[in-house]
């Protein structure tokens, strides 16, 4: 697991990276210019953190493990549709979340932070079916779970963001044709 940051800078380290992810991409943090927003010399981070690999995969799980929890927060308030960012701040951990799970599929330490990201999303969406009585199947909650993400991504993309109430529309269709799919009579999932 990699390194974190003195205590008393773990928040500034965290938000110049957020503002750098986002102005620049993943790719464009470096220990110079993280160091020089926090107003520290780049060997302390060194110090801290060996090397970019680490600093960058520290990132990834803070930036992860904070949007995770606005997912929970939101859905235990607001259902399924706490699942899509809504303000500024969500919305902002949706992009950096998928400048990580990109990184995600080349850096093996990303990808395993990715990789515990998504089967936490993954109960927290079975969670969501048993709280209104439906029992998902493992097939059910990737395909919920795979429908999230490409909503979700269209709400952050650049060009022609997609709105909240299209995004929450398109969610209660995809979720209700899931357990629709499972109410047919004579329905039997295939088997793997």
């Amino acid at each position: 697991m990699p390194s974190r940051p003195d205590p008393t800078r773990g928040e500034a380290v965290r938000v110049v990276m957020t503002d750098l992810v986002l102005g620049h991409g993943i790719l464009g943090l470096s220990i110079r210019r993280v160091a020089s927003g926090v107003g520290i010399a780049p060997s302390t981070l060194v110090a801290q953190f060996t090397h970019r690999k680490r600093l960058v995969t520290w990132f990834s799980a803070t930036a992860s493990r904070r949007r995770q929890r606005q997912m929970e927060w939101r859905a235990a308030r607001d259902g399924w549709v706490g699942l899509l960012p809504r303000d500024p701040e969500s919305l902002e951990a949706e992009s950096i979340w998928s400048a990580v799970s990109e990184l995600g599929r080349t850096d093996d330490e990303v990808g395993d932070v990715v990789q515990g990201r998504h089967e936490e999303l993954c109960d927290l969406v079975r969670a969501l079916g048993r709280g209104e009585g439906r029992s998902l199947d493992s097939d059910d909650v990737e395909l919920v779970v795979a429908g999230l993400d490409g909503l979700r991504r269209a709400m952050v993309r650049q060009l022609e963001p997609m709105p909240l109430d299209r995004a929450s529309r398109l969610l209660d269709r995809l979720v209700e044709g899931v357990v629709e799919q499972d109410r047919q009579e004579g329905y039997v999932r295939p088997s793997s």
